[in-house]
């Protein structure tokens, strides 16, 4: 899919981090400890989605491309 598509899951992750920590403090839902905890999880979610992105090999702007390993001998 494409990458915006991605940054905006990633944005929603953290919203909803901020929102779980939100909601922990200021109901009595679950106590503010465990909206910390939720907070926390889905911001390294979010982060890990976020690099994921970011990292991902973009092949077809090389064409062909396929990387060369490390065993492989070019006698020219």
């Amino acid at each position: 899919m494409e990458q915006r598509f991605w940054d905006a899951v990633a944005v929603l992750l953290v919203g909803l981090g901020i929102l779980v920590f939100v909601v922990g403090v200021f109901t009595d839902a679950y106590s503010w400890k465990l909206g910390v905890v939720g907070l926390v999880a889905l911001w390294v979610i979010a982060g890990t989605l976020r690099v994921l992105t970011v990292a991902m090999d973009r092949d077809e702007e090389f064409g062909g491309y396929r990387p060369r390993r490390l065993y492989d001998r070019y006698d020219r």
